[in-house]
């Protein structure tokens, strides 16, 4: 399914352009990228709804996107290990989200967490899409961290457990998937953009 999307995705596009070999790369990665969300997303909020998740995933996926977003962080290496990572992160996180009662100092403590990890380690991109322009990367930095603190003022003032709950889970999540250890553990490259930009 996925290489017939695909094949019929790429020569609709070089019908209709000329672009060169690097931008038909570029374009068939993005086509990849959009199938396997697509159809992620459909199984796992099928999941979610079976399982009486919806509304808590939905808030999950809300504050999570923007800071995965502007932070980016690790890519699994294959397919496979994406659905084995994506399935229990969205699924278990929103269930921890709606049962756990958790104490606010350690919330607090957390996200706190994130916003140094944030300072030190984000944006972090991939060895695929490395992300070299320095402007760019300190904007992200600048707008990730100034959203965890909002999120960080939104537990102080908020009541409602779940949203503090997944705002603190969103925090953490985009915290390790930027963290230099996870890369490491997946035996991937950290800090990609300083290796292409010494090759060029």
């Amino acid at each position: 399914m996925k290489k017939k999307f695909l094949d019929y995705s790429m020569n609709l596009i070089k019908e209709k352009n000329n672009y060169s070999d690097i931008k038909l790369a570029e374009l068939k990665y993005g086509l990849e990228a959009f199938y396997m969300l697509a159809t992620k997303l459909l199984v796992i909020f099928v999941l979610a709804i079976v399982l009486g998740l919806f509304k808590e995933l939905m808030l999950f996926m809300f504050f999570y996107t923007p800071l995965r977003g502007l932070g980016f962080g690790f890519h699994a290496n294959s397919s496979i290990e994406c659905w084995i990572i994506s399935l229990p992160t969205f699924i278990i996180i929103p269930f921890l989200a709606k049962t756990l009662s958790i104490p606010i100092y350690i919330i607090h403590i957390i996200i706190l967490f994130s916003v140094i990890s944030f300072l030190f380690f984000a944006p972090a991109d991939s060895h695929k899409k490395p992300l070299v322009n320095t402007k760019k990367r300190l904007i992200n930095k600048s707008i990730l961290v100034i959203i965890s603190l909002i999120y960080l003022f939104l537990t102080i003032i908020i009541k409602n457990e779940l949203i503090i709950n997944t705002l603190m889970f969103a925090s953490l999540w985009q915290a390790i998937c930027v963290n230099p250890l996870i890369y490491k553990l997946f035996n991937q490259p950290f800090n990609n953009y300083k290796t292409y930009l010494k090759e060029v």
